[in-house]
């Protein structure tokens, strides 16, 4: 009887430091979020100002201009 009682207890015991290393985790995934969306927004201007840059200098220009300016309008 006694050995039951401490595997249960054992059983408790891991479960709740499961619970409670899960629970650290999902926090700390929680605070990363805001840094991570800064990052895959840097990302993704980058991805979009290699593809742009790349088309331009791909395109045949009868001069070579001398300064190109691009602008971007974001959706409104």
């Amino acid at each position: 009887m006694k050995v039951a009682v401490r595997a249960t207890e054992c059983v408790i015991g891991c479960k709740r430091v499961l619970l409670v290393g899960l629970l650290c985790l999902l926090t700390g995934v929680a605070s990363a979020q805001p840094e991570t969306a800064v990052s895959m927004a840097d990302q993704r201007a980058k991805a979009v100002t290699q593809v742009v840059l790349g088309i331009l200098s791909y395109a045949r220009w009868p001069v070579e201009p001398a300064q190109l300016r691009l602008c971007v309008v974001g959706p409104t």
